[in-house]
Order: structure tokens, then sequence, then C-alpha cells
């Protein structure tokens, strides 16, 4: 590995894993991150720190800009791009999100604001990150001015339906039926739903290890997955975490009572809140059992038949 320089080998095992089956399955020749990083140091007049933890598709660098202020150097390794997150970071110009300082799409590479603790990284409870995603989605929810290509809720809707039935199969039945016709049901709604007109430039993975602390104690959205959508899209990660709570008394009445709450802190529609939180709970289960994470998929996955048991959502 010593061949593909210094910064190579300070990217976490699964990012430098990933990278080299990439390189040798399209037969790369030569990857110099090394050259990359001196650049843009030269061209953005970066002083360079420490290379940060816990990224898989990018190099992420602390750094130090011309006027003394920290910041965040992002490069997106092989098979991953910041094309997307670097124009919706241009669109939302700070408003709930990272700040972005530069961009070069030749070198798939960001400068950002730096920011703190992700909030999932501190002690507040459950209820305190509800209410901070919500106070934040609020500033963020914008309509762009011009249309940038992004996937659509509606795509988002089908793509759910194929998944979960797909997976259902798959990972043998690891779901009642009952839970897999409703999602079908909900994921169909949701496609009829769809109106451009009341969408927004959503962020599309809302969890708290996506939402940072500034340096005022407040809190911003970063790595944004860009969809147009309704609002409701962007509170999946609401409704569908934090599952062994739901699991210790009426599963039903305590994820009704969290989507009426939700519903009250941002006006955003019940019925949409509560079906797109049921679809993205099929999916994030379906994602933990393939990442093996047992024990939490089985927790979201059994929510949602307990959910189902109940039959639907009362629309009223």
């Amino acid at each position: 590995m010593d061949k593909y320089g210094y910064y190579f080998n300070k990217l976490p095992k699964i990012a430098q894993l990933k990278t080299l089956q990439l390189l040798e399955k399209e037969e790369v020749l030569s990857f110099n991150l090394d050259q990359k990083v001196s650049e843009l140091a030269e061209r953005w007049k970066l002083t360079l720190g420490k290379v940060l933890s816990g990224g898989t598709a990018s190099l992420i660098i602390e750094v130090i800009r011309e006027n003394g202020a920290a910041a965040v150097l992002k490069i997106a390794l092989p098979g991953s791009s910041i094309w997307t997150e670097a124009l919706v970071l241009r669109v939302a110009k700070g408003n709930g999100y990272v700040n972005l300082y530069e961009v070069d799409f030749t070198k798939e590479a960001i400068l950002l604001e730096k920011l703190g603790t992700p909030l999932s990284g501190t002690s507040k409870t459950i209820d305190e990150h509800i209410v901070t995603i919500c106070e934040v989605l609020t500033k963020a929810w914008v309509r762009p001015d011009i249309m940038i290509p992004l996937p659509t809720a509606a795509q988002k809707a089908l793509e759910m339906r194929e998944i979960i039935q797909l997976k259902w199969i798959e990972l043998n039945k690891p779901f009642s039926e009952q839970t897999l016709q409703l999602a079908i049901e909900y994921a169909q709604a949701r496609l009829e739903a769809y109106n451009p007109e009341n969408c927004v430039l959503a962020h599309g993975d809302t969890h708290g290890f996506n939402l940072m602390e500034t340096k005022n104690g407040a809190y911003k959205f970063v790595d944004p997955d860009g969809v147009y959508a309704d609002k409701a899209y962007d509170l999946i990660c609401i409704m569908r975490d934090w599952s062994d709570g739901l699991l210790r008394g009426n599963t039903l009445e305590l994820l009704l009572a969290r989507c009426k709450w939700v519903h009250e802190l941002t006006g955003v529609d019940k019925t949409s809140i509560w079906q797109w939180g049921f679809l993205g709970r099929l999916m994030i289960g379906i994602t933990l059992l393939e990442l093996g994470n047992t024990h939490e998929g089985k927790q979201t996955l059994e929510v949602a038949d307990r959910i189902s048991h109940y039959r639907m959502f009362s629309e009223t």
C-alpha cells in the first residue's frame, strides 16, 4: 500500500480496501492522493493538519486557511464524488448547512467550514435530538432558484418499493408479509402524492451524526444526499430511529405521539411523515441486517411489524 503515498495510508482501513478494490477492478495504474492534496493546499493557501477518521468515501483533513480560520479539506475517493454535495451547499449558502468555501470539480475536492461535535456524539436526550433536527431543518428547507439534477421523491418512492420487495425475498422474509404489503401501499401513496410545487431541496439523511455543532452552540447539517422532495422526506430519520424505546411500551401509541409532535414542531403533514417514516424504517432495518448489525436491525423491523399488525395508520 505504500506506493499510494502518505495520505492513502492515513485513510481508515475500510476506505483503503474499497479504493484498492475499485482501482484493481478498473485497472487504474496510478493514483496519487498526495499530489492532489499538495496542489489544493497550494492553490487555496492551506496549512495542512491532521487527517480526520471516519470517512469511507473521502479523505478529510483539518486545515488552516490563509486568514487563520480553521477549515476542512474533503477529497472524494475513486468511485465517489463531491458533485452533489457541492451543489447542495452552494444553494443552501450556509442556511442550516455547513458553509462551502471552495470547490474544485476536476479534483473532486471541497473546502468547508470546520464544525465541532456531531449531535449524536453528545449526551443530549432523544427529545433534544428531535427538537434540534426539526429546528435546523426549518432553516435548511429552501426552494432553489434554479433546478439542479437531483433524485426526486417520486424516484425515491419507486426505489424504496423495489428494494423492500427484493430484500424481503433475499433476506428470507425478515419482516411480515403484512408489513411488506403496507410498505407497497405507502410507496404508491408517496408516488401519487409527488408534486414538484411542494418540494424543497431536502438533505436526505438527517440523522444526528450528520448534524454538527458550530462555535456558537448551534447546529448545521453536513454530507447532504440531495433530493427534491416534500419536507416529510427529511423527517424519516426521526421516525425510524430509537426503536428500543418504542418496543418497551405500546409501540403504535408511542410512534403516533412522535409523529404528532414532529408535525407540531415543523408544520409538516402527519400522514406524509408517517408513510415516509415507515418506508425509511424498513430501508434502514434491511441495511442493518446486511451490515451484520442483527440486533438493531431486528428491533427496527419488529417496530414495523407491530405497526402493520394494527394495520394502516388512521388518516385522521
